[in-house]
Formats: C-alpha cells, structure tokens, sequence
C-alpha cells in the first residue's frame, strides 16, 4: 500500500489546489456569480481532475524518455511503503511536479479565457451589467466616460473611478472624476458647471435613472 500520509497529501493537492488557482485568478478578471458551495466544490473538484489528468498524461510521456528521472508508478504502487521509503526523494520531486504543472495549466487557461472578449460570444451573462459595460467591454488603453442622468434631472459627466461591483440592486454606488468632470443640476435648461475643486462626485445607484458609457483614450 502507498503509504497513507502521502497518499492523502497527494489526493489533497490534486483535487483542491488547480481548481483554487483556476478560480483565483479567473476572478481576477471578472468578477464571480453567485453560487452555492456544492456547485463552487464541484467546479474547483472538476477543474483539478481535469488539469491533474492533464499533468500525469504530460508526465507520462516526459517518463518515456528519462524515466530515471520520475517514479516508477507500478512498483510504488505494488511495492507501497519500501518504495517509497527507498525513493523518497524521486517520490516528491514527481510529486511536486505533477501539481506544479497541473496549477500552472489551471493559471495558463485561466488567464487566457479572460482574455476572451464576453461580448460576441456571450452577450447574456450571469455578470454585473455595470460590470460589464464599464469595465469588461473596455479596450485596455481605453477609459469609461460616463453620462449619468439622476431621478432630480441632475447630470454628471466624468471618467468612472470606482464602482460597487457585486450585483445588490439599489444598495450600490458609482464615483466620477475628471478630468472634465461636470455636474448640471435643475434639468437640461442649467448650465453644467465644471468641478474643479471637487475631485470625485459620489452617486447612489438608486439615484441613477441612466447611464450612457463611451470608450475614450485615457487621460492623465
């Protein structure tokens, strides 16, 4: 038998630590929907056997050609513990290998599904809708410039600072900042003013009748 506390470590690190990677680093790019623990276990679960397998067939074919250099699974797994004891260092270095790739491919495919753009291959998505127009649909030179009418007929116009990002309906805020940052309060008849003392300008979403989103060059 493979000696127990091994065993479970191994069986530990495949199952969990490719799919955390998987998630971290795809939310990095986005943020994640909703989802309950059974279906977050199941997609981490999934994702590391996926990328586990993918780490011991990679592993596999490197064997064939050095396999001095990696475990011999058959004799470990019949010979268990003497093995094991009588290789212990070829055991962790495979080991360590193995996850080692297998997190690397989950990081590798992760970053490169969020650099797909979500606009022409999903347009409805389980996402913000703030999310995903004032920052998912965005060039990477580009910023969001913004046109927010509020429910008094006060406009604002600026370059978007900071949003809330989770999904909580009215409970949520958007700030703007300059440059060219300008409110128009009293209705479409005032004149705007530009802000020029004021930095940020600070809007509760339930206040917010609508927002218009342009991509503009970034501006210092």
């Amino acid at each position: 038998m493979i000696p127990e506390s091994l065993a479970t470590f191994y069986a530990l690190l495949a199952l969990v630590a490719p799919g955390l990677m998987f998630q971290v680093v795809s939310e990095r790019s986005r943020p994640s929907s909703e989802q309950s623990a059974f279906r977050e276990v199941s997609v981490v679960a999934t994702s590391s056997l996926i990328f586990t397998t993918t780490s011991v067939l990679i592993l596999g074919a490197f064997s064939r050609i050095r396999p001095s250099w990696f475990v011999d699974l058959p004799k470990w797994v019949s010979d268990g513990s003497v093995y094991a004891s009588n290789n212990l260092w070829l055991v962790a270095k495979s080991v360590g290998l193995e996850v080692g790739i297998a997190v690397g491919l989950a990081a590798l495919a992760a970053w490169i599904l969020g650099k797909r753009s979500t606009a022409s291959k999903a347009p409805i998505a389980k996402t913000s809708v703030w999310y995903q127009a004032l920052k998912a649909d965005k060039p990477e030179d580009k910023a969001s410039w913004v046109l927010a009418e509020l429910l008094d007929g006060t406009r604002v116009w600026g370059y978007v600072h900071y949003f809330t990002i989770e999904d909580c309906g009215n409970d949520r805020d958007i700030s703007f900042k300059g440059p060219g940052l300008t409110v128009q309060r009293g209705g479409k008849k005032s004149r705007p003013v530009r802000e020029d003392y004021y930095k940020y300008f600070v809007v509760s979403a339930g206040q917010v009748r609508f927002l218009k989103v342009a991509h503009e060059k970034k501006k210092s």
